[in-house]
């Protein structure tokens, strides 16, 4: 149980940490100040940074592999996001490579997380 509730808890603060990124987005687009295709760009990498900057902290905490803590990170992610764009609207080719977009990043993350760094002794 200790296992889902770290890897939920971790999805619940990704979440709200893109909602307020959205919004303060939003914002900069609703008053002008980014265009179209930069507000679609920064949405996107707003997610993959989140995702991987989280990644990052779990696979620094974890002790199994870090591509197996990343894998699992992202899917519970993208199951959210299943869910919501099945209940939403139609179900798109392009999902897919959002979907492994945000499994990479998890990944990603993830993995840089759980390198030490070993000091040299001269």
């Amino acid at each position: 149980m200790l296992f889902l509730k770290k890897y939920f808890s971790n999805v619940i603060i990704n979440v709200f940490e893109i909602i307020v990124f959205f919004l303060l987005l939003s914002l900069l687009f609703y008053f002008d100040f980014i265009s179209d295709k930069t507000f679609s760009f920064l949405k996107l990498m707003t997610i993959l940074l989140t995702l991987s900057h989280n990644g990052y902290h779990l696979g620094k905490s974890s002790s199994q592999r870090s591509i197996v803590t990343g894998v699992i990170y992202g899917l519970s992610f993208v199951f959210i996001c299943f869910v919501s764009i099945f209940l939403l609207s139609k179900f798109q080719v392009k999902f897919l490579i959002y979907f492994l977009l945000i499994i990479m990043a998890s990944v990603l993350g993830s993995t840089f997380g759980s390198k030490k760094m070993v000091k040299k002794k001269d």
